[in-house]
């Protein structure tokens, strides 16, 4: 998938799992928004599946799970970028 107007919502995220089978995470990763310019082409061999979500529909599902369904990550993330004026801007159309 190509994209474009790249920018940066949390630039020093920084997250720390919690233990699952004896491995923690904990890793530097700068959360970015962009605009998609193509289709979706994921490598089966690392993708099992994806789909569009609007940002509401995908904000109720993340806060909702209990399956495990959303990394645990994720859904860290989602706490500090819910409400960022950029998520806002970039979930309308373009």
């Amino acid at each position: 998938m190509r994209g474009r107007d790249f920018q940066v919502v949390l630039p020093r995220y920084v997250y720390r799992s919690p233990p699952f089978r004896g491995i923690v995470e904990y890793e530097f990763c700068p959360v970015y928004v962009a605009r998609a310019a193509s289709q979706p082409r994921p490598n089966p061999l690392e993708v099992d599946g994806c789909a569009w979500r609007d940002w509401e529909g995908f904000v109720r599902e993340a806060e909702s799970d209990t399956t495990d369904a959303y990394s645990w990550w994720c859904k860290d993330q989602l706490l500090d970028i819910k409400h960022h004026p950029l998520i806002a801007e970039y979930s309308r159309p373009a």
